[in-house]
């Protein structure tokens, strides 16, 4: 079995830690705006974790997982800068 990212521990708990966050978020159009974020999320790993099976499988190389890579650093920051701006928000 090929290790995944989307099955490891820190992406686990990465998940769960935004999924509860979202879950406490009282506000229906923040709400949606950070699930919608977290779904990208979710859907860049398993893209990533697709094409690195790809690559096992068939013995390439490729550069196509920075773009990959990229996006999800991008995505885990914006996900990160609006929960944080949520609840710096909800609490003054």
């Amino acid at each position: 079995m090929i290790p995944t990212i989307q099955k490891s521990d820190r992406f686990q708990q990465d998940y769960k830690r935004y999924k509860s966050a979202i879950d406490n978020i009282k506000n229906d159009k923040f709400k949606l705006e950070a699930e919608s974020l977290l779904n990208k999320l979710v859907n860049e790993v398993q893209s990533l974790d697709n094409m690195h099976t790809d690559i096992i499988m068939n013995k390439q190389v490729t550069s196509i997982g920075t773009e990959y890579r990229d996006r999800i650093i991008s995505l885990r920051k914006q996900l990160d800068n609006k929960l944080r701006d949520f609840f710096e928000a909800d609490q003054a």
